[in-house]
């Protein structure tokens, strides 16, 4: 029984420190709100709106989507590749649906 209360506890501490290191490693701190406000605002353009403008810009197979926050502007950041094995990143306003960016990625 003993073993059992001293690994749990242990996994405790592990998962506590391993997520305040992480958070530190990120740059993320609960008392700067700001930072995390990509997270957590509201959106106009849902995901799938934004794949589909995406789609339309670069033809291929999305390979990932992130909601970030650049200079100000929230947006999706799409990466697509294409038939021709190409890396395109497409980034779209998720307030108005709008492109910001057409890119290719460098490999």
């Amino acid at each position: 029984m003993r073993k059992t209360a001293i690994g749990k506890w242990a996994g405790i501490w592990l998962a506590v420190l391993g997520g305040g290191m992480s958070i530190q490693a990120t740059g993320h701190a609960f008392d700067q709100p700001e930072k995390l406000s990509a997270v957590i605002e509201p959106t106009d353009i849902t995901k799938e709106d934004a794949i589909r403008i995406a789609l339309q810009q670069v033809k291929g197979r999305v390979v990932h989507v992130e909601l970030e926050k650049d200079e100000g502007i929230l947006a999706y950041e799409i990466i697509i590749l294409t038939e021709q094995n190409q890396v395109f990143e497409v980034d779209i306003d998720v307030k108005t649906g709008k492109v910001i960016k057409v890119e290719a990625e460098n490999l």
